[in-house]
């Protein structure tokens, strides 16, 4: 494998993440896209986004990428120095159940070439959980995994399971640290960790979200057709999280009377 420059990498799924990292990887390596819908491979590549994402058309239509998107999964696995894994794993709340069909469907295709090493598994249930049950889920489908993958004589050495623990936003003084110990408490009961393998978490937001405060200072008022905007001595670049992901954050006029 060369030195991590001009690698070739296949991903695998086109939907917002496997696209996401194609594109982005694109820059710099050559990247072909694995998907099974004609449509969105045609799409692809003819620089057009098969879905709405704003950065992905723009660098569709600005950037020089070395992308090339494919039906022939196995073309598109024998020669690569990576394999990403980007198929949906949809969660029926009804039987509190992880479908990982697609995943485990690319993973046994990808693992009979003799070039591709099965590392581990990296999942990303969502965000801004409080209910200690949906981790409980990712537990047992890891556990189902792992012993499937145990059989088949391919076992997992690495497990990722993201983040996804929630912060109060409503009431941040109230209870300002998440629920740490019901989150890995939870972990250490349900995850059936096997001799060798490694546990990786990405506790992000819930360990900083609650660090500190931003203070601005409104310069003047913008009257605007139905709105009035306050405009103020700080931006996007000092909180990030309202404007892209909607997120909730408590404002206090700390101005003095």
């Amino acid at each position: 494998m060369r030195n991590f420059e001009n690698l070739k990498i296949a991903v695998a799924g086109t939907g917002y993440v496997g696209l996401s990292i194609a594109t982005l990887l694109a820059q710099n390596h050559q990247v072909t896209a694995v998907d099974i819908i004609p449509e969105k491979v045609d799409k692809i590549n003819r620089r057009i986004s098969p879905i709405q994402d704003e950065y992905i058309e723009k660098f569709f239509a600005e950037k020089e990428l070395n992308l090339t998107a494919t039906l022939d999964a196995g073309e598109a696995y024998r020669d690569a120095d990576f394999v990403v894994i980007a198929a949906p794993t949809n969660y029926d709340s009804q039987r509190n159940f992880f479908d990982t069909s697609a995943v485990e469907s690319v993973i046994e295709q990808a693992i009979t070439l003799p070039h591709i090493d099965f590392e581990g598994i990296h999942f990303h249930i969502g965000s801004q959980i409080l209910d200690m049950i949906d981790f409980v889920a990712l537990c047992n489908r890891i556990n189902e995994l792992t012993t499937l993958f145990e059989r088949r004589k391919y076992p997992i050495r690495s497990i990722n399971v993201g983040g996804g623990l929630g912060v109060d936003y409503g009431h941040p003084n109230h209870k300002y640290i998440p629920d740490f110990h019901g989150y890995f408490d939870t972990f250490r009961k349900h995850l059936s960790v096997q001799p060798g393998q490694t546990v990786h978490f990405e506790l992000g937001r819930s360990i900083v979200a609650q660090c500190g405060s931003l203070i601005t200072r409104v310069l003047y008022i913008k009257e605007g057709t139905c709105k009035r905007f306050a405009i103020v001595d700080a931006g996007m670049t000092d909180l990030i999280r309202p404007a892209l992901y909607d997120a909730y954050h408590h404002i206090e006029n700390i101005s003095a009377s």
